[in-house]
């Protein structure tokens, strides 16, 4: 909150912001019925979150909730991190695009994917469309889940 990323309601609305822009949002309501619905505001061009790491890997988060559920508080930290880390408010291959660019020593993006099924179909389409864009810049393209993510060499926050 404190970096203006996010914003939360007295309704219960859940505002999520892309890092540095002011033209757009990720907004999740209740939906009377006891789940989280989400809606696009505006144009979304930037990632929630990135901070690059210092080696070959880096983590791109499909949903801002997981990436939060995941770090917490750590995520906000200025310790160098070994693994990158770019968080999305939605599939954005030109945010991704932007990422890479500015940390030419990543060889490896894992797609951290929600695990939702009303997600599946977006997050393979981004998956594959990143495989095709990144194979011929050598760059090894899979995906993992948020558990996997979490239990096995997941993005290292460590300084």
């Amino acid at each position: 909150l404190k970096d203006d990323l996010a914003q939360v309601g007295k309704a219960g609305v859940i505002r999520f912001f892309p890092k540095g822009e002011s033209d757009g949002a990720i907004e999740f309501y209740n939906d009377g019925n006891g789940s989280l619905q989400k809606r696009r505001l505006g144009q979304i061009n930037a990632p929630f979150y990135s901070k690059q790491g210092t080696g070959k890997r880096a983590f791109v988060f499909t949903d801002p909730f997981e990436l939060l559920r995941q770090k917490k508080v750590e995520l906000f930290s200025d310790f160098p991190r070994k693994d990158g880390i770019i968080g999305l408010l939605e599939p954005n291959v030109a945010a991704v695009d932007t990422f890479v660019a500015a940390n030419r020593n990543v060889r490896q993006l894992f797609v951290v994917t929600s695990g939702k099924p009303e997600n599946k179909h977006a997050e393979l389409d981004f998956f594959n469309n990143l495989k095709g864009r990144y194979l011929k810049l050598g760059i090894e393209i899979d995906t993992i889940s948020h558990e996997k993510a979490l239990s096995r060499g997941g993005p290292d926050l460590s300084r």
